[in-house]
């Protein structure tokens, strides 16, 4: 992202705000978000055998990030 993008999504109020505002400049920060919480899931389970995949929904029920 750009300074003024990076400056707005630092602002926002909300992390929905901040996706948002990502997504309109075509940034998928729901799914970096969704990676980084899937990442740690894996290291807290520490099983090789348990499959983990993170869905981010936003309040309306739609889909803003997968990792």
């Amino acid at each position: 992202a750009d300074d003024e993008l990076a400056s707005r999504v630092a602002q926002a109020t909300t992390a929905l705000g901040a996706v948002e505002l990502c997504a309109a400049s075509g940034i998928g920060l729901g799914d970096a978000i969704a990676a980084a919480a899937r990442e740690q899931a894996v290291r807290v389970l520490a099983n090789p055998a348990v499959q983990v995949d993170v869905v981010c929904i936003d309040r309306a029920g739609l889909v803003v990030g997968r990792g």
